[in-house]
């Protein structure tokens, strides 16, 4: 119950005015220009307006160009601890005489010896390199390895299945892979173990020729010893050899078949060459009959007394 003619109202005054929040949502923001960090890198969230690729890479180009003296300094250290291992690893093989490295393959690993890889220090440069050019996104790898193929960088299924790597597709992909590192691998026993592995003629001849020559191109630029370039001069010889052999069988097609008793007949029918040839092997054709002096009934049976 209430007395008069305006009933009462209840208020819910506002606790803050909005203006305090969008200047907290400044300083967020401020901070974030600061610092250099963007907004995806912090929370992992991607900024509104940036929805393609292109967009996303130069968007954190930015950024990497903003701390390059800091990422500098990371890679450096690094480097310095790559050339502690070296020494160290020095030290291990003159005291014990060896020291056998562990080194992962896609299926297995390898297993070295430092001091069958050792060399001195004035023979090798260490580099800092980025660990891939595709993103580590399945999304990303995918969209990437599109546009490669989109500028005619990528042209076979081989190629892209080797750059997607899925683990959970690699039982059917890495059938396609078989032809690249067949050639690889050849390639690796020329170069690393002067070892002579000739062609197949079930691999892929073509593509085996194409990556000998490039690899022979550049291991002449690099001054590979003589004896790994005939060894690979001689397996592109080969394979050029086979794939000779092969399209000249191609050129001359499959061998005819051998003609039927059938079709002999029906030919020399058509020509009338040798009607008398085409009568007597239908004679031959036609079951033998018994003259009529050589038919004679069979001897009576004779019962015993």
């Amino acid at each position: 119950m209430y007395a008069g003619q305006q009933p009462p109202v209840s208020y819910v005054p506002q606790a803050m005015s909005g203006e305090v929040y969008n200047h907290l949502d400044r300083l967020l923001q401020r901070a974030y220009e600061i610092s250099g960090i963007s907004e995806l890198s912090a929370t992992g969230r991607k900024p509104s307006g940036l929805d393609s690729g292109v967009a996303l890479r130069i968007y954190t180009d930015i950024e990497t160009e903003r701390h390059m003296l800091t990422a500098q300094r990371y890679e450096q250290a690094f480097m310095d601890c790559a050339e502690w291992f070296m020494d160290l690893a020095e030290d291990i093989v003159e005291d014990s005489g060896s020291f056998s490295v562990r080194s992962m393959r896609k299926k297995g690993f390898d297993v070295s010896d430092f001091k069958d890889v050792r060399m001195a220090q004035e023979d090798y440069q260490l580099q800092a390199w980025p660990i891939s050019l595709l993103p580590s996104t399945p999304a990303g790898r995918v969209q990437t390895v599109q546009e490669l193929v989109n500028l005619g960088i990528l042209d076979s299924k081989e190629q892209i299945t080797k750059l997607l790597d899925y683990p959970d597709l690699s039982s059917v992909t890495h059938w396609m892979e078989t032809a690249e590192n067949d050639i690889e691998w050849r390639i690796s026993k020329i170069l690393d173990d002067n070892e002579y592995i000739a062609p197949d003629p079930l691999m892929n001849l073509e593509l085996a020729k194409s990556r000998m020559q490039l690899a022979y191109l550049e291991a002449r630029q690099q001054g590979v010893e003589q004896e790994k370039l005939d060894l690979m001069l001689t397996f592109v010889t080969q394979a050029q050899g086979m794939l000779n052999v092969a399209n000249a069988s191609q050129a001359e097609g499959p061998s005819p078949a051998q003609p039927t008793a059938q079709e002999i007949v029906a030919g020399l029918e058509q020509t009338g060459e040798a009607s008398e040839n085409v009568t007597e092997m239908t004679e031959l054709e036609t079951p033998m009959e018994l003259s009529p002096e050589m038919e004679t009934e069979p001897p009576p049976e004779t019962l015993p007394s």
